[in-house]
């Protein structure tokens, strides 16, 4: 009877919080942190200022960096010249739109989709339309810093037939 009631009362309690949270999302509420759910804004921002100490500071120390047609990068020095490059040459990001954040503890990940532009040595300028995925981590002060940044391009490869 004791174990029946237990479980039961286990039942009644996983029942209730499931609606409260169908509730939040049905509100448009969320429990992300707004640093977490604003990440892609603030690193545009950043970028769009052409602010390459800004845009390294969004990175934790030990953060790794998985751009598209290149090799992987760790460590915030290494970030902060990839992204100094990239500012050197015009990179300009046009958009993004956040489409799903969680937080698990010290973790999180947002991923969304990104138009951005870059001008090309030759002095053509290129966009590219696409989608990242930003996993974040919770330093002991509270901020949350990019612990690994990727993202690729939904556009088909040049000369290709798709």
């Amino acid at each position: 009877m004791r174990r029946a009631l237990k479980v039961g009362l286990v039942a009644a309690v996983l029942a209730c919080s499931t609606l409260v949270l169908v509730e939040v999302r049905a509100a448009g509420k969320s429990s992300v942190p707004a640093e977490v759910a604003q990440a892609a804004d603030h690193f545009r921002a950043a970028v769009n200022a052409k602010d390459v100490k800004k845009v390294a500071s969004l990175y934790a120390e030990d953060a790794v960096l998985l751009p598209p047609n290149s090799e992987t990068i760790r460590g915030r020095a290494g970030i902060e010249d990839y992204w100094r490059n990239m500012i050197d040459q015009e990179f300009t990001v046009a958009s993004t739109k956040s489409i799903d954040a969680f937080v698990s503890g010290k973790l999180a990940y947002e991923t969304g989709n990104y138009e951005i532009s870059l001008k090309l040595p030759s002095g053509v300028t290129i966009t590219d339309k696409g989608k990242y995925m930003n996993v974040m981590r919770r330093g002991s002060d509270g901020h949350w810093s990019l612990a690994y940044d990727i993202w690729n391009s939904s556009l088909p490869v040049p000369g290709s037939s798709k």
